[in-house]
């Protein structure tokens, strides 16, 4: 089946260009594993946001982009506290050079 990635002209069109490859490695991890799953009683049974989130920062790393600029993409585009402090305890807390 054919799948789009449709992006909000904020990122598409956000000068700091990290946040755009933050937000297309992101979405294309949901290609991979799916989306978050929930059980009858909507119970989240498998939060699939943050192994994204994982991959698009293992993934930016591996091509260039440092800790900090990662770090800063994420606070422009993520609205939830408990991904931005796994992004950002994972890049910058604990000094995490590729």
């Amino acid at each position: 089946s054919e799948r789009k990635i449709i992006l909000d002209p904020f990122i598409y069109n956000n000068k700091f260009k990290p946040c755009f490859d933050f937000t297309i490695a992101h979405e294309i991890y949901h290609t991979v594993i799916g989306g978050t799953i929930s059980d009858k009683n909507s119970n989240i049974t498998f939060d699939a946001e943050k192994p994204c989130d994982d991959f698009a920062k293992n993934y930016m790393l591996a091509f260039g982009w440092n800790p900090t600029q990662i770090s800063y993409a994420s606070k422009i585009i993520l609205n939830s506290n408990s991904r931005l402090n796994c992004i950002h305890n994972s890049t910058i807390e604990k000094n995490f050079r590729r």
